[in-house]
């Protein structure tokens, strides 16, 4: 799947782009300054991404709200539960990755008491895992 397909003005100021899914959750998708124009998370693709995820662990969560921050440098990926915010870099972004850290964000909202960090590693690695060995 190419995800570098239409490119969205990002000359001033971050660009934000509300996309409703056709289930009942939602991605916020937020273009820092300096992300490249090429670079676009379609809203198929992320929803397809998720409900990749959601299946690989046979876990649906419909009413999980995300934003996912697109920041411009190479930069560790990371999930805030607090927040609900994924932060993945431009430079270094991977399926797998994005996956990844969808699985996080899935595991910390089903899971009344989420496990460990150790546990959720497990499953989130397995989840990357699946992603990268068949394909995305």
């Amino acid at each position: 799947m190419n995800i570098f397909k239409r490119g969205l003005d990002r000359r001033t100021q971050p660009v934000e782009k509300d996309n409703r899914m056709s289930n009942d959750w939602q991605f916020r998708v937020k273009f820092n300054v300096g992300v490249p124009e090429k670079f676009v998370l379609e809203t198929d693709y992320l929803e397809r991404l998720f409900e990749k995820a959601c299946d690989i662990i046979d876990t649906h969560s419909y009413s999980l709200r995300l934003t996912i921050e697109v920041v411009p440098k190479k930069r560790k990926a990371g999930y805030d539960h607090p927040a609900r915010t994924i932060t993945i870099s431009a430079k270094n972004y991977k399926a797998g990755t994005l996956a990844h850290e969808f699985g996080h964000a899935i595991i910390c909202h089903v899971f009344v008491v989420p496990p460990s960090e150790t546990l959720q590693e497990i499953i989130c690695g397995y989840i990357d895992h699946q992603i990268t060995k068949k394909g995305f």
